[in-house]
């Protein structure tokens, strides 16, 4: 009976001060921000760890974080972690929209769907019975409140341990070397959700030739990997590496291949292009997955973890089989080849591109500008951009704009263009077979002006108004013109910024191949009127 007059806390702080309670806090310390990516115990079990200590910690913290007049309060705190905790370890949907929800409010916690962990749900009684136990003897003198906010902190705090991307990639873990046929699909496809196999199956059934790139076959010696982070520019292979497109980031959306490698049946492999997960950095509840294992050579009896498809020998009988973190479908090809083909599909598109690569007709320079390469093919060897007459520009331009709404795109490694003129009655370079310096970036107004003190780490070179080059030399600003790159190009350099938009596309603007190079100081420019010249120049 409570006695008169006397006051009743608001919050019941006492489940904090059981041992149980305090034994589990330290674990999980312990644990997430000693043990984790520490190589003292297995990975696996620094993650169950993690998931039984958290079912005792959480559950009572959410408990003593509700008012004491709350009815039901130990089993709402009960029933919500665990609810919570058994949809993030079978959904990546619900795992997500958790960690998106605690970021907005400065948590950073990393959760990966594992249905093993759900044996961790056996600490529930456990925190159940430390709800109900009302603490003795020394417990009651353990700090409650302080008890509460180590507590917070625990599941709160990150031990920043190290990330890695992720990509699928192929290992062929057969006994011996084994001829595999890759088939990328060019079209964007849809990212399958929690149930990756079924996803992948919904990508089978709307396949169509049109989709498909030309099937490349590579050889891959017993224990070897391939790339499978999606196409490659003509002439790559993917063979003995592990990440063929280092674009690739988080967002880039999903991939698709088609694997045959007769006697297995043919499959079709759906995975995300990449993505990036840590091998366990702290806070309340976080599983450790295997980091990326990907090498160029790896044992092929041993697990290459779930980012993996391997092709193995099953008893007797070659099959592909992929880890949790890839999708994968059995594919008909002789019903894929029959379906109908629509207009404007990925191959015809790529084929309308590869032919807009060969040398176009032009009458004058001002016929001819430079675009940048679009990341559907590669362009030929040695050059940078496509040389476009204007109507090959426009359809370049419509093409790009094609290709970006309906089709995954191709690595293509970038340079700039040089500037295009009329040669021989087609669109050419400026400078055919000359290697041209990138121009450099623009001077800062703290540099200076010509002939003050500068020091040796003054920086590169930097570009003023008027195509002067300026640098430290002598302890001293000096700034130039900058000379032609030889007596039969009149290029200095090339804006590595990709030149101006026309029409949506990165076009270089024809260059008078016989205009002399601007005027400008002789190196050094101390006199005053270099010096005046430099200052008009600064800004």
């Amino acid at each position: 009976m409570r006695r008169p007059g006397r006051l009743r806390f608001a919050f019941d702080l006492s489940p904090v001060a059981h041992p149980v309670w305090w034994l589990a806090l330290v674990v999980l310390v312990v644990n997430d921000h000693l043990l984790k990516g520490a190589g003292i115990v297995p990975g696996w079990l620094t993650g169950k760890l993690s998931d039984f200590a958290f079912l005792i910690v959480a559950p009572v913290l959410a408990a003593v974080a509700l008012p004491a007049a709350v009815r039901g309060r130990r089993a709402i705190a009960l029933v919500a972690v665990g609810a919570l905790f058994t949809a993030a370890k079978l959904s990546r949907v619900v795992s997500d929209e958790v960690v998106g929800a605690l970021r907005h409010v400065g948590l950073v916690w990393r959760l990966w769907p594992d249905p093993t962990d759900l044996v961790a749900l056996a600490m529930l009684p456990v925190a159940a019975r430390v709800l109900r136990a009302a603490p003795r003897g020394l417990a009651r003198l353990l700090p409650q409140r302080a008890g509460v906010l180590l507590g917070a902190v625990a599941c709160a705090a990150t031990s920043a341990l190290p990330s890695y991307e992720h990509n699928a990639f192929l290992l062929n873990a057969a006994p011996a070397t084994e001829s595999v046929q890759i088939t990328w699909v060019l079209r964007q496809i849809p990212c399958p959700g929690d149930d990756l196999d079924a996803g992948a199956a919904t990508v089978a059934a709307f396949l169509t030739p049109g989709d498909l790139d030309d099937p490349i076959k590579i050889d891959l010696d017993s224990g070897q990997v391939a790339a499978l982070d999606g196409p490659l520019a003509a002439g790559t292979s993917p063979a003995g590496i592990c990440t063929a497109n280092p674009w690739n980031g988080t967002g880039a959306g999903c991939v698709g291949a088609i694997l045959e490698a007769p006697p297995a049946a043919p499959v079709l492999v759906v995975a995300t292009a990449s993505w990036r997960e840590s091998d366990g950095n702290g806070g309340c509840g976080n599983s450790s997955p295997p980091v990326f294992r990907c090498e160029p050579q790896l044992d092929p009896t041993a697990d290459p973890g779930p980012d993996a498809v391997t092709l193995k020998d099953a008893s007797g009988q070659l099959q592909f089989v992929a880890g949790k973190r890839v999708g994968i479908t059995p594919i008909d090809l002789q019903a894929l080849a029959g379906r109908a083909t629509p207009a404007n599909n990925c191959r015809a598109l790529r084929d309308q591109y590869e032919t807009l690569l060969q040398p176009q007709p032009c009458a004058s320079d001002g016929d001819c500008v430079a675009v940048s390469s679009l990341d559907i093919a590669a362009v030929p060897a040695g050059a940078c951009g496509v040389d476009a007459n204007l109507t090959g520009a426009q359809a370049l331009d419509r093409l790009g704009v094609q290709w970006s709404t309906a089709c995954r795109d191709v690595y293509v490694p970038s340079c700039p263009p040089q500037p295009a003129v009329c040669r021989a009655g087609t669109c050419a370079p400026v400078c055919p077979g000359e290697t041209i310096p990138s121009c450099p970036g623009p001077c800062y107004d703290d540099y200076g002006t010509v002939g003050t003190q500068c020091s040796g780490d003054w920086g590169t070179p930097c570009a003023r108004p008027g195509g002067y080059v300026c640098n430290c030399v002598n302890a001293k600003v000096a700034c130039s013109t900058p000379q032609p790159v030889s007596a039969t190009c009149p290029l200095t350099c090339l804006d590595s910024s990709g030149g101006t938009y026309v029409h949506g596309l990165v076009v270089h603007p024809p260059l008078d191949a016989g205009a002399p190079p601007e005027a400008g100081r002789p190196d050094g420019g101390t006199d005053a009127a270099s010096a005046d010249a430099g200052a008009d120049a600064r800004d």
